[in-house]
């Protein structure tokens, strides 16, 4: 079994993406026989994911001679911007795309790798890299009908309070990640807050 690379094959770069400038970490493989984007789930850090899981499996696809680019959506982890919608229908694909333009060699066929919200990135953004050679879309996720997602500057003060004081989002505090992600949104709210202050 081949020995998975350390952090120091590990390149950021700061790419193009959909809606914004994005993070992006390609690990380049020493002799390439293809490519691969890796899309997690996007609320996490896109680049690391839940127990640096997408760390490990980038590093070990790049020791296998696959040149890997994994990023961060605009707006979440260290790419900056805000995320303005969160919506299964439209999922990200310019992302997506932006972190392909990353790769050394674009020719060379291309596999993406999709988690949660980034298989329907990866999915959507399919069509349009004429490299492809395979897709791998894992815990895709479904649209039901109480679906319901909104910009995170207009959810209201009690539905806010109202979530926040649930037991599973307290312990979201002690985590690194969604601590993050809480942050932002409590930013995003005060911003919201105070626009409507000043009018």
């Amino acid at each position: 079994m081949t020995q998975p690379l350390t952090a120091a094959a590990d390149i950021p770069v700061y790419a193009k993406g959909g809606d914004g400038p994005l993070l992006a970490i390609v690990t380049p493989a020493e002799h390439p026989t293809g490519n691969v984007v890796m899309c997690a789930g996007g609320w996490h850090g896109g680049s690391i994911n839940a127990n640096r899981m997408v760390v490990h499996f980038a590093r070990r696809i790049a020791a296998g001679g696959r040149t890997v680019v994994r990023f961060d959506w605009h707006g979440a982890g260290e790419s900056p911007g805000h995320i303005r919608f969160f919506r299964l229908d439209d999922p990200g694909s310019g992302d997506v795309l932006g972190a392909a333009r990353l790769l050394p060699d674009p020719g060379l066929p291309t596999a993406l790798i999709g988690i949660c919200i980034g298989s329907r990135a990866a999915l959507a953004a399919a069509p349009s890299m004429p490299a492809l050679e395979r897709i791998a879309l894992v815990s895709f996720p479904l649209p039901t009908a109480r679906a319901k997602t909104k910009r995170a500057d207009r959810i209201g003060t009690a539905t806010a309070l109202r979530e926040g004081l649930r037991p599973s989002a307290i312990r979201g505090w002690f985590q690194p990640a969604t601590r993050r992600v809480y942050v932002k949104f409590l930013r995003l709210n005060w911003q919201a807050l105070t626009r409507r202050c000043l009018l």
